[in-house]
This record gives C-alpha cells, structure tokens and sequence, in this order.
C-alpha cells in the first residue's frame, strides 16, 4: 500500500497536476488512476509478500470536475463527504491523498463497458 502510495504522489506531482492546473474552477478535480503491475505473482497486489512486485507504468484514466454529480464510484458522496471535501484534513499539515485499491475487477464490471471490445 505504502509503494502504491508513492507512486501515485510522484505521478501526480510530476505528470497530472503540472498539466491540470488552472484548468478546473479552485483546482478541484477528481482523477481516476491505474498501474501496471509487473513481475512475480501480481494477482493480489495486498497480499502479505509482494516484495518481488514492481509497479510499472501509471494511467490516468479519466479526469472530472469535482463537483457532486460527480460519480464517486469507490468513494460514497453520501457517507464520506467529510473526507471528499477535506473537512477531516488539518489545515496545517498536508494529508496523504485518499485512494482505494481494486483488488479484483468488480462484480458485473464487464456490464460497464460499452460497445464491442
């Protein structure tokens, strides 16, 4: 988790928001990633050994204005605005982004993808 969490900072830092700034009203956006994983058994990125995994190239997959009709898919608008809006963050230290990890694609995710792949 703590390498995923680096390499997502230095990706932003270095690629996202360098190219993002100033584009969205107060600079609120909402960025879904992705990672390639690379080397030894990467099916469970969590699992307790994954020392021989490395993380490969980063995605940014989609971009949207941070506003509530935004879809939160793995966040909750409803239980978790505190934390979506910063609320919860002391304004004197920078807090760590709050990310979720897919382990798996989710149930029916193939349902989501339209046209013919």
């Amino acid at each position: 988790r703590e390498l995923v969490l680096s390499g997502l900072v230095t990706f932003f830092g270095e690629r996202i928001h360098p190219r993002l700034h100033g584009i969205f009203p107060e600079d609120r956006y909402i960025v879904d990633l992705a990672v390639e994983l690379q080397g030894g058994d990467s099916s469970n990125i969590l699992s307790a050994d994954c020392s021989d995994i490395a993380l490969g190239r980063w995605w940014c997959i989609e971009v949207n204005p941070f506003f509530e009709t935004t879809d939160g898919c793995l966040f909750s608008w409803g239980r978790e605005r505190s934390l979506l809006e910063g609320a919860s963050v002391e304004p004197e230290a920078p807090a760590a982004p709050a990310f979720r990890l897919r382990e798996r694609p989710s149930h029916g995710a193939l349902a989501l993808v339209y046209g013919h792949w």
